[in-house]
């Protein structure tokens, strides 16, 4: 299975790695968004001043520094009406205002009751967020607020996309014409319902969705299939496990025997080319050979984040 991606190819899963050195594509171009979550005081949430102080804590005054989706965790919490209003109304504004950036605003609740509220204050004030039935399940995330059914279309095939596109990507895959396509996603955008990555104008601005946020990196012990493996790629490879319906270790490692199979030879050259150079000790070829792959991957990662 593949994911096609642009008129120009197709991303498989050997792609997610060789695309690191050589294979640059609209998917390498940005990772995904960074998830980052806040939870008010568990219990009743009555204080409006406790609810303005945790607001005023919730995001840095400069804002985020690239696309962010901001989970409040309402599990557990109970806020009444005149609270309610105060976490939703005046930061969901501030946030569809720019004010903090590339930055979505996600509520997470299981309680029917007050997610019943909460899309109702979206719609009638006319803020665009998300509602998530747990802080555990971005990807379940509805979006609320003034949508039309375009924009609930748009959204899906950004989903069925990976949560990554440009203009022409959008227009290709719901089958419309590049202008269409992009008022959607300047609709989507100016209610802070996608994130926008600017990029050069042959490039074309990248819109993501929320909903494919990841959290922020963890370590990762030398033990793991992922040790060693960018970020961005393990965002990629996560994304194509999740339309496959398969792990993304087994994707990482169908990956990587698809790479060894179809580059051993090369390896091999290049392994005997520098067992022979330590054999001789000639330590001035290898420094040469050691600064030449670095630089390959200097160029390669500057590419990638070419605005």
């Amino acid at each position: 299975m593949v994911l096609k991606v642009a008129s120009s190819g197709y991303w498989t899963a050997e792609a997610a790695i060789l695309r690191v050195t050589r294979m640059p594509s609209p998917l390498a171009t940005h990772s995904m968004p960074r998830v980052e979550h806040r939870s008010p005081t568990s219990g009743p949430l009555l204080d409006i001043g406790a609810i303005t102080a945790f607001l005023a804590s919730a995001v840095q005054p400069s804002g985020v520094e690239g696309p962010t989706v901001l989970i409040i965790n309402l599990e557990g919490r109970f806020p009444g009406a005149a609270a309610l209003y105060e976490l939703m109304v005046p930061f969901g504004r501030a946030i569809s205002s720019g004010a903090y950036g590339q930055l979505a605003l996600v509520f997470a609740t299981p309680d029917p009751t007050l997610a019943s509220v909460i899309r109702a204050i979206a719609q009638s004030v006319g803020i665009g967020m998300f509602l998530a039935p747990s802080a555990d399940a971005l990807d379940e995330a509805e979006p609320i607020g003034p949508l039309t059914p375009t924009d609930i279309e748009t959204l899906e095939v950004l989903r069925r996309l990976g949560g990554r596109a440009s203009v022409s990507m959008l227009a290709q895959a719901a089958d419309i014409d590049h202008k269409a396509a992009g008022n959607r996603l300047t609709l989507l955008d100016q209610k802070q319902l996608v994130l926008r990555v600017d990029r050069s104008r042959r490039e074309g601005h990248l819109y993501l969705d929320p909903r494919a946020g990841v959290e922020k990196d963890e370590p990762i012990g030398p033990s793991s299939p992922e040790f060693g493996v960018p970020a961005d790629v393990r965002a990629d490879v996560k994304a194509l496990a999740e339309m496959q319906g398969r792990e993304p270790d087994e994707v990482l490692a169908e990956a990587w025997t698809e790479f060894l199979r179809k580059h051993a030879a090369e390896l091999a050259r290049e392994h005997k080319e520098v067992a022979e150079m330590m054999r001789k000790g000639d330590k001035a070829s290898v420094a040469r050979y050691t600064a030449r792959h670095s630089e390959a991957r200097a160029r390669s990662r500057t590419r990638g984040r070419r605005p």
